[in-house]
């Protein structure tokens, strides 16, 4: 039975390989027999994507089983191109994977398939000869783009993933980086999630961006790039492998499938040690200034015992044996167990989740930022996560046709303290009068006149989480691109009488009737501004309120 897998260095026609122990073996055959191969044209381009989930998702695209990806994350030999994304795999945390796969092949080499070994070739012994030997390579290049989408916070992984998969279920890889597939998801998710693209190849790639443009024009012109590598060879990249039992069947290959079953499990077991390795490195790198003597203790208990689990791990991988029960794993799953019983997949990610939510809920509270602004027709602040109201109250500003006061609105609380030690005489004196809401002919739309019209203006005091707040004149939304959330929309007021600031007043123009009949108090109009396209019509001028 032939037998097609990716190409290990330093593999060449005739070689022996174990597929045992994924060992490169001896030269089976003469140089005289092996120096003119047949050549055969095999000019063929495929490509296919997966939405990445589990370490089967990333062996079902690069189609490579379990006992090789063993050996290729725990550095037993190294595979181009798509050995480096497997071994990044495993390190990944808090990201979902679109894993996109395109193999162009060129020529084959092959050997007679009456080929015969050299004399004596069985006095090599089996652990030497291993157990099958390279009948043909194929060459050509083999590309893997990762398009990563790495969560800003972790609790928003599964929407993202949702977002991902509902986005782009179907499809062939021409149709995903076409024009705006990518660009539209990378919108969707860009509060949530930033997005990184990654090239892994067996050729070289030159002057190819890693953003969508660049990811666009690469798997168009894949075969370009192979082209330039050995006379339009390529690389080898693939080869087929033929069992010795042909010559003798002492040398019968019989892969063990209880161990493969075991594999799955063993191998999220890796999995879950040399993520949590690689993000203990990342951890007291990122907080390397604020960590504490306790956390430093914590970290350091975890990665010891990761370290003294993981050191059985790999050398239970160098000795793997395919053919042999999945007794030869037990030591390895026994280390992981650390005498606690049960071996719970996941455990020490588990662990040092619990001691990075502590140091994040640390940095967390001392760089939260905070800002406060006013908002106008409304005597409550936006029911949100990132809002706190401080109060609510009413409008007031200097009083109308009244000099020396100030021109801007102040909100102020239904029941001001007074500081005064004793009572004060009007006379040349700055006093502040009510804001109201004046009659309002001209309006953007229908409203109840005796519940706003001549009716004091509301307004509330709200803490925001937030940097920057800031007013949008002439529109009603926030800027799609940096960020911003809303936290009002409304139209822009203005005072009837005087030179005065312009507010953004909330579209609800809520009103009180609290106040006095106030002769001298300030009426609001809405604003009007010249449409832009169309000569003596006026428009009212729409607001937002945003904060990022």
């Amino acid at each position: 039975m032939i037998i097609r897998m990716m190409y290990v260095l330093p593999m060449i026609l005739g070689r022996t390989y174990d597929l045992r122990t994924h060992t490169v073996g001896v030269d089976l055959f003469s140089q005289k027999d092996i120096e003119n191969p047949r050549v055969i044209e095999e000019t063929f381009y495929n490509s296919n994507f997966k939405t990445i989930e589990t370490s089967s998702d990333v062996k079902e695209v690069l189609d490579i089983n379990g006992d090789l990806s063993l050996n290729i994350k725990a550095g037993t030999f190294t595979i181009g191109g798509f050995g480096a994304y497997v071994k990044s795999s495993a390190q990944t945390q808090n990201s979902v994977d679109i894993l996109i796969k395109v193999r162009f092949r060129t020529i084959s080499e092959s050997l007679p398939f009456d080929i015969k070994p050299v004399p004596m070739w069985k006095t090599m012994g089996k652990t030497n000869l291993g157990t099958h030997y390279v009948q043909s390579i194929l060459y050509g290049g083999d590309l893997i783009a990762c398009i990563r989408f790495k969560a800003l916070h972790s609790e928003d992984l599964q929407e993202i993933r949702a977002t991902i998969t509902s986005s782009i279920s179907a499809g062939n890889v021409l149709d995903l980086v076409g024009e705006g597939k990518l660009e539209s998801l990378d919108r969707q998710l860009k509060r949530k999630a930033t997005m990184e693209i990654n090239y892994f190849a067996t050729v070289p790639l030159e002057g190819v961006a890693n953003n969508i443009e660049g990811l666009r024009g690469l798997v168009k012109n894949f075969k370009d790039h192979v082209a330039k590598v050995n006379n339009g060879r390529g690389v080898p990249v693939e080869v087929e492998l033929v069992e010795l039992s042909n010559f003798d069947r002492e040398f019968e290959y019989v892969k063990n499938l209880e161990l493969q079953t075991e594999l799955e499990l063993f191998e999220i077991y890796l999995d879950d040690l040399l993520g949590t390795k690689n993000r203990i490195q990342t951890l007291l790198f990122e907080y390397r200034d604020t960590l504490t003597n306790e956390e430093v203790k914590e970290i350091a208990d975890i990665s010891g015992r990761v370290s003294k689990v993981l050191r059985s791990f790999l050398s239970t991988i160098a000795n793997l044996d395919t053919e042999k029960d999945s007794q030869q794993l037990e030591s390895a799953k026994e280390a992981y167990r650390e005498e606690t019983g049960r071996p719970m997949p996941g455990k020490f990610k588990r662990l040092l989740n619990k001691i990075v939510k502590k140091i994040a809920a640390k940095k967390s509270d001392e760089q939260k930022q905070f800002s406060v602004y006013t908002q106008y027709g409304s005597s409550k602040c936006p029911d949100n996560k990132i809002n706190n109201p401080i109060y609510s109250g009413y409008v007031a500003s200097s009083p109308k046709n009244h000099l020396g006061s100030g021109v801007n609105f102040l909100c102020l609380p239904k029941n001001p303290i007074d500081m005064s030690s004793e009572p004060t005489v009007q006379r040349n004196n700055s006093i502040l009068a009510g804001v109201k809401y004046g009659e309002l002919k001209i309006r953007p739309f229908n409203f109840l006149d005796n519940k706003i019209v001549f009716n004091g203006v509301v307004c509330s005091v709200c803490l925001v989480n937030a940097q920057t707040v800031y007013t949008f004149y002439g529109q009603q939304d926030c800027p799609k691109s940096g960020g911003w959330e809303l936290q009002y929309a409304g139209y822009a007021m203005i005072s009837e009488a005087m030179t005065y600031e312009t507010v953004c007043v909330d579209s609800k123009l809520e009103a009180h009737q609290d106040s006095y009949v106030g002769l001298h108090d300030q009426n609001l109009k809405f604003v009007l501004a010249e449409h832009p396209d169309k000569k003596n019509v006026n428009v009212f001028l729409p607001c937002s309120v945003c904060s990022k």
